[in-house]
């Protein structure tokens, strides 16, 4: 995928399903949503802005959002509850609070982001 688009923030919200999230981004009136509710991810047609990005997948969207991510996290935490419970990973800026997560399961792992080593 090449483009030009970035995402500049995320804003996160609860639904009765999941988590969804708006997303602004370094292009005038191109956002990139998706609503909770088990859908993919998207831009909203706003003509004449979008019809550069429209056609963007799903998944090459969520990639630009990792991106935007992986910029302003440090830390990403996996933490496993054992068991039949699913896994949690979550994205932070500090150690401290990455340490804090880990100790919330039955074991966690702690990656670096700036160096993808586990720390």
């Amino acid at each position: 995928m090449k483009t030009d688009l970035k995402i500049t923030s995320v804003r996160y919200f609860e639904t009765r399903r999941g988590v969804g999230y708006e997303c602004k981004t370094n292009k005038k009136n191109v956002e990139v949503w998706n609503d909770g509710n088990g859908g993919e991810t998207w831009i909203p047609p706003h003509h004449p802005y979008t019809k550069d990005y429209i056609e963007l997948r799903g998944y090459e969207l969520e990639s630009l959002i990792d991106d935007y991510e992986n910029r302003i996290y440090n830390y990403e935490v996996t933490v496993y509850h054992g068991g039949e419970h699913p896994s949690e990973t979550f994205k932070v800026k500090s150690l401290y609070g990455a340490k804090e997560l880990a100790m919330k399961g039955e074991h966690a792992e702690i990656i670096d982001l700036k160096t993808n080593k586990l720390v």
